[in-house]
C-alpha cells in the first residue's frame, strides 16, 4: 500500500493518522506538516525572543524588592538583625519569583505561537498562546516560590553552595522547561488526546530535559565565565550572567521542546 493511500502523504512532509479503535478520524488528524529545520528554527526564534524579553523585564526588577541595610543610632539589636535578614531573604525570593515567573510566561507564550504557527493554526494560535503564557508564568513562579525560601535558608557564601544552587535552581529550570514544552506542543497539536497527546508529551519531556540540562551548564562553567557573579545565588549580581542564564535556559528548553516533537513526527512517517 503506498504512502498517499494510507493519507500520511511524503515521507517527512507530514504527520501520518493511522485510526484507532475507538476514535473518530477527526480526533486523530493532527494536521501538523512540518520539516525539522523549520520545526527547531522557529523554536529557537521564539526562544530567544522570550529570552530577551525576561531579561529585560528581570532588570526593571532587580533589587527592587531588596530591603535597605538597617539604619540605628547603635549596633542593632539580636532581633532587629533577624528581622532585616528575614525581610532580605523574602525580598530576593520573591524577585527571583517574579523573574522567573515572567521568563516562563515570555517562553510559554513564544513557544506555543511558534508551534501554531509550525501547524498553520493562526486562530486557534491565539487561544493557546495565552493558555501558553498562563502557564508558563504560573508553574515555574510557584515552584520558585516554594523553593528559593529553601535555598536560602541554608546558603552560606563562605561555602561552596554549587551543589544545592545546581539542585534548586535545576529543578526550578526544569519546571520552566515543562511547561514551555507543553505550550509548544499545545500550540503544534492544538491540544486534545488520542495521538496529538504525544506531541505534548514528548515537547514537555524534551522542554524539561533542555532546561535542566542549561541550568546545569550555566551553574558550572558560570564559576569559570563569571567567576565574580556569584552564579549560584537566585539571581546573580551582574547583568551578562543574569542575560547568559536567559539565554541558555530558553534556548535549550526551546531546542528540546522541538526535538521532542520532531521525533514523534519522525516515529509517524
Amino acid at each position: 500500500m503506498s504512502l498517499s493511500e494510507t493519507g500520511c502523504g511524503e515521507a517527512g512532509a507530514a504527520t501520518c493518522s493511522d485510526p484507532v479503535a475507538g476514535e473518530s478520524p477527526d480526533s486523530l488528524k493532527v494536521g501538523v506538516a512540518f520539516s525539522a529545520r523549520r520545526c527547531l528554527s522557529l523554536a529557537l526564534l521564539a526562544g530567544l525572543i522570550a529570552a530577551i524579553a525576561s531579561w529585560v523585564g528581570g532588570e526593571s526588577i532587580y533589587r527592587r524588592f531588596i530591603p535597605p541595610l538597617i539604619a540605628t543610632g547603635g549596633f542593632p539589636t539580636i532581633e532587629e538583625t533577624e528581622a532585616a535578614e528575614r525581610a532580605r531573604r523574602n525580598g530576593v525570593a520573591t524577585e527571583a519569583a517574579l523573574t522567573i515567573a515572567m521568563q516562563g510566561a515570555a517562553l510559554g507564550l513564544t513557544l506555543s505561537l511558534a508551534g501554531a504557527m509550525l501547524a498553520g493554526r493562526a486562530l486557534s494560535g491565539m487561544r493557546t498562546g495565552l493558555a501558553g503564557m498562563v502557564i508558563g508564568g504560573l508553574a515555574p513562579g510557584l515552584a520558585a516560590w516554594g523553593l528559593m525560601p529553601v535555598f536560602l535558608r541554608y546558603y552560606n557564601p563562605d561555602k561552596d553552595m554549587l551543589l544545592l544552587a545546581m539542585a534548586i535552581h535545576g529543578c526550578v529550570a526544569m519546571v520552566t522547561g515543562a511547561a514551555a514544552g507543553l505550550a509548544f506542543g499545545l500550540g503544534l497539536s492544538g491540544g486534545g488526546g488520542g495521538r496529538r497527546a504525544r506531541f505534548v508529551s514528548s515537547s514537555l519531556q524534551g522542554g524539561l530535559l533542555g532546561a535542566g540540562v542549561a541550568m546545569l551548564i550555566f551553574q558550572i562553567a558560570g564559576m569559570v565565565v563569571f567567576p565574580l557573579s556569584q552564579t549560584t545565588l537566585p539571581i546573580s549580581i551582574t547583568q551578562a550572567s543574569r542575560l547568559t542564564s536567559h539565554l541558555l535556559v530558553a534556548l535549550f528548553a526551546a531546542a528540546g521542546a522541538a526535538r521532542g516533537a520532531i521525533e514523534i513526527q519522525r516515529n509517524k512517517t
